[in-house]
């Protein structure tokens, strides 16, 4: 039988591979692969950033990047709070700019 610090270190790898996984595809899918219509409007309606359509690519850059981060700095935290940073970002980025995007289906891929 495993004792509780084994379990807690293999829950904290999934937890870290799920979310690795989540900024990889969204990463590369919508933003890299098949430039979804939806991911351009939302940059379209931000009113801080410039509607550039290498700006949906370079977002997709950084969310493989930060996907691998997270991978490879198991011990460390950083990507953690990167993580809930970029998050936090995206939420409120799109609440401000975009609330409409909140009464439809959140996930557009």
């Amino acid at each position: 039988m495993k004792n509780t610090k084994q379990l807690l270190y293999q829950i904290r790898g999934l937890a870290r591979s799920v979310i690795a996984f989540v900024f990889f595809y969204q990463g590369l899918v919508p933003k890299i692969l098949f430039s979804v219509s939806p991911e351009y409007s939302n940059l379209a309606d931000d009113s801080f950033l410039l509607n550039h359509s290498w700006l949906v690519y370079l977002g997709g850059l950084i969310e493989i990047a930060l996907a691998t981060w997270l991978i490879t700095a198991f011990a460390d935290k950083k990507p953690l709070f990167a993580s809930i940073g970029v998050l936090g970002f995206t939420v409120l980025s799109t609440l401000i700019f975009s609330s409409h995007d909140f009464a439809t289906t959140f996930n557009i891929v």
